[in-house]
């Protein structure tokens, strides 16, 4: 099957056009990381020279940037202090046994 590339090149932009979008849900989430990964491929197919791949190269080590740290997320960041404060509990109540 052969590409044209004008056409797909068009596509590319008009799907990134959704990139603007206000993700309302986990579903919504797991959409837009699917056509960032075919967005990627379709960009990837395309690599012809050195220089195209380090153009490619640089954006996905930017993709990559952008991934948030789990520890940013409120939940886990939540559940993770929670967790500190067990521990050092039991590590206190530990120390207080030893006197």
């Amino acid at each position: 099957m052969k590409i044209d590339l004008n056409t797909s090149l068009k596509n590319n932009i008009h799907e990134n056009s959704l990139t603007k979008m206000n993700y309302k849900s986990k579903k919504d989430l797991e959409i837009a990381s699917i056509n960032l990964k075919e967005d990627f491929d379709m960009v990837i197919s395309f690599i012809k020279t050195t220089k195209d791949l380090e153009v490619v190269s640089k954006a996905i080590t930017k993709a990559f940037q952008c991934v948030p740290n789990a520890q940013e997320l409120p939940s886990v960041a939540n559940e993770a202090e929670k967790n500190q404060k067990a521990v050092m509990k039991k590590f206190e109540d530990f120390l207080g046994e030893l006197q």
